[in-house]
């Protein structure tokens, strides 16, 4: 049920009210800076270690393999 004028957040505001424009924005850059500091190469892809009692057994999808190249193709080449 449509309670609002715009709930449907259909017109763009962020002009008229800058100040929660800035408290968003200062809110997710305060959040991305905690999130982004858990591992030291955070933007690297995480080491998948086969064989760990955690996972038993490892289950592997095509989201895991790491390209050198574009993975559609047949020359890419997986690692």
């Amino acid at each position: 049920m449509i309670t609002n004028i715009d709930d449907l957040e259909m017109q763009n505001i962020a002009a008229e009210r800058p100040e929660i424009v800035f408290r968003l924005i200062k809110a997710y850059e305060q959040w991305f800076d905690d999130v982004s500091h858990t591992r030291p190469d955070n933007y690297t892809p995480p080491r998948i270690h086969i064989g760990t009692v955690h996972e038993n057994p490892v289950v592997l999808t095509r989201l895991n393999w790491r390209s050198r190249g574009n993975w559609i193709s047949d020359e890419s080449n997986g690692y």
